[in-house]
This record gives C-alpha cells, sequence and structure tokens, in this order.
C-alpha cells in the first residue's frame, strides 16, 4: 500500500512541474553591432536578416546607434502593418562614459498575423541637407 501512495505523490509532483515549467519563447531578438555595418561592402552600408515566428510572438529589435554623431534611426517602414505591429521604440545610451560612444535603439514588434512583412529602417541625419540612408538595415519576418 505504501508504493502506490509514492507512485500516485510521485505523479502528481511530476505533473505539477510540468505545469508549472515555462512554455515556448515566443520572443525573438535580432541585434546588430557597429561593426556590421562598418564592414559592409555596400554603399550605403546595409544588414539584412530574416525570422520566422508564430502568431502572438514579440520581435525585439537592436541596433547600433550614436546620435552623439548626428544621425539617428529614422521611422520603422512595416510593408505590412496587418502582420507585425511596431509596440516600442527607444534609444539606449550606452554603458561606457567614453565622449562619443555609440548605443542602441531598442524596437519592438508583435506578430499580430500571419503572412509576410518587411521592416526597413535608415540611419540618416534627419535635417534639411543632411545625409540620408547612410546605414540601412532591413528584417523579412514570416509569421506562421
Amino acid at each position: 500500500m505504501t508504493w502506490r501512495l509514492c507512485a500516485v505523490a510521485g505523479s502528481v509532483l511530476a505533473l505539477s512541474l510540468t505545469a508549472c515549467s515555462p512554455g515556448p519563447s515566443h520572443e525573438t531578438t535580432v541585434k546588430v553591432d557597429c561593426e556590421e555595418f562598418q564592414a559592409s561592402a555596400q554603399d550605403p552600408a546595409v544588414v539584412a536578416r530574416e525570422i520566422t515566428v508564430s502568431k502572438g510572438a514579440v520581435v525585439e529589435l537592436w541596433l547600433c546607434s550614436n546620435p552623439s554623431t548626428g544621425f539617428e534611426w529614422e521611422e520603422a517602414a512595416l510593408s505590412d502593418d496587418s502582420v507585425l505591429e511596431e509596440t516600442f521604440h527607444e534609444f539606449v545610451a550606452p554603458d561606457s562614459t567614453k565622449l562619443g560612444s555609440a548605443g542602441q535603439e531598442h524596437w519592438t514588434f508583435e506578430a499580430t498575423g500571419s503572412g509576410d512583412c518587411t521592416v526597413s529602417l535608415r540611419y540618416s541625419r534627419p535635417w534639411e541637407g543632411g545625409e540620408k540612408g547612410v546605414w540601412g538595415f532591413t528584417l523579412s519576418v514570416t509569421v506562421s
């Protein structure tokens, strides 16, 4: 009788642990450092990535950015906002106190529908006559 009690208790414990374990991750992070743009043989420097996510997933995008140079990433252009929706954008200052250090820009997108969407960004000096599209970034997202 005791072994049955132990077996039942063990089964209950195993089910409890399974129920409390985290499910599959619904977050995808894409990060591009300054060196990747500087190493590009293209003029302007363009970096591209492709990812596939499930509907409801969150996509985090981190791109090198240094507003002390006058450059900034322009607003994200989405090819299909019924597939992907921008939910957050911020500049994150560098950890370094060294003058002129690059920080990062951080975007969050939510996969709201099925299909394909391209996120396009250009790194420019926004004022009239400023350099436009010195760097470019394209993220092709397939939502299943």
